[in-house]
């Protein structure tokens, strides 16, 4: 079985590291749960974002969650975009 989602999600308030900002985006349900996931990809997209970092792998039911990583403060928090590619089986 192959999933793409999107969903906008709200991050949690962004977070000072070293020169940049982070803050996590919840992890997405998805359609359908898996038996087995072989392989998950998460992106976000929103605008002045730097880049995405893994979290954790996610679970049967859900996607891994994510950082957003800023090299500014949005100040709070910020409305994205989550792309979620995963393959696994179903039975």
């Amino acid at each position: 079985m192959e999933q793409f989602i999107k969903a906008k999600v709200l991050t949690k308030t962004f977070s000072a590291w070293g020169s940049c900002y982070y803050a996590s985006a919840p992890a997405v349900d998805y359609i359908e749960p898996f038996k087995t996931v072989v392989d998950a990809d998460v992106r976000i997209e929103a605008d002045g974002q730097a880049w995405t970092m893994g979290v954790d792998n996610g679970t049967l039911k859900q996607s891994p969650s994510v950082y957003a990583i800023r090299p500014n403060s949005p100040g709070g928090q910020l409305l994205v975009t989550v792309r979620v590619h995963a393959i696994g089986t179903w039975k």
